[in-house]
């Protein structure tokens, strides 16, 4: 849930040693509006200080101002839920004017592998935020990712992917227990629902809601590797090389 994605990259961004400034750059596109609040409740909690609450329409081309005042600030740290393009002439915008925060993460731009493709060198230790992890190993994940890892390639993808297979899962399982199409039918099996899939145990609470895992990974070259939490054997850049 969102919550917990926001608490994920408060708690992460505090494993590393910075002077716990913040500029969060947010648009007012609906996951923008919805997260923002999330994020400066999180970071206020574990002792962040947002130096910077820079919010935006989606399709913004400059963000020069918001830039210079994060630098001036000296906001080590860069957090942000964004679209796509917006993040990646974000991350551009940050470089060409001479900004070097240590940690640097945009929801939903940063992904992708196509973050990598758009940003090349400049995205190097930038951090994803993921729904699904194969470190998991839910019956059935490796065999689901393996299938899915031959057309998608990337793990952020994949990542992706798993949670919407499994949906499908759900829905087709609630089909057959309803025994019709019914809309009510299905609604009631919905709630009843209580089964494993690849993304892990489905059950809903009397707020219709699943709660699911989430985990931070970290883009080393093209590769996604887990950072929170925590893993073993996994080796964390910091800071991030793209802006060092």
């Amino acid at each position: 849930k969102e919550q917990d994605q926001a608490m994920g990259i408060a708690h992460y961004v505090n494993l590393c040693p910075t002077n716990k400034k913040v500029a969060l750059f947010t648009d007012t596109e609906q996951d923008g509006v919805f997260q923002r609040p999330l994020y400066l409740a999180a970071l206020k909690k574990l002792g962040d200080t947002v130096v910077g609450d820079y919010t935006f329409p989606v399709n913004t081309t400059d963000f020069t101002s918001f830039i210079t005042n994060a630098k001036q600030k000296g906001a080590q740290i860069v957090i942000g839920q964004m679209a796509p393009p917006d993040g990646v002439t974000l991350f551009k915008q940050m470089k060409s004017l001479g900004y070097h925060p240590k940690i640097g993460v945009i929801a939903k731009a940063g992904d992708f592998v196509s973050w990598v493709q758009a940003l090349g060198t400049i995205s190097a230790g930038s951090l994803a935020e993921e729904p699904w992890t194969p470190r998991w190993n839910y019956p059935g994940s490796a065999q689901v990712a393996a299938k899915l890892t031959r057309q998608l390639h990337d793990l952020g993808d994949v990542a992706n992917a798993v949670p919407a297979y499994s949906v499908g899962e759900v829905m087709l399982a609630a089909i057959r227990r309803a025994g019709s199409t019914g809309s009510a039918k299905i609604n009631r099996a919905l709630g009843a629902t209580s089964m494993m899939t690849p993304y892990g145990r489905v059950r809903f609470s009397s707020k219709h809601v699943s709660v699911m895992g989430y985990a931070v990974f970290q883009w080393q070259g093209t590769s996604l590797v887990q950072v929170y939490p925590r893993v073993a054997g996994a080796r964390l850049q910091f800071p991030m090389k793209g802006f060092a």
